[in-house]
């Protein structure tokens, strides 16, 4: 139990830190950040992605796979993580 706590407790820290990161950041969230390529079957975004889109596209996709853990720990007979 000791060590799923210590992973738990890491997790959190690592969130905590980006967090402080990310408010102390001074960027105007709905600019373009960054170029896209040109892809070869001529798609296009409707928009180029902003650091609003980048940073909310991250963090779905990390609770994305949160949930999975949570599902296939549960589904073979492990306790589920405790976020």
């Amino acid at each position: 139990m000791e060590n799923s706590q210590q992973v738990l407790q890491a997790y959190i820290d690592i969130r905590n830190q980006t967090d402080l990161k990310l408010n102390s950041m001074v960027y105007d969230e709905y600019a373009p950040a960054l170029q896209l390529p040109r892809f070869s079957d001529g798609w296009e975004p409707p928009s180029a992605p902003t650091l609003r889109w980048i940073f909310h596209h991250v963090f779905d996709h990390e609770s994305y796979h949160v949930g999975q853990i949570g599902v296939i720990a549960r589904l073979n007979d492990f306790p589920g993580p405790l976020f």
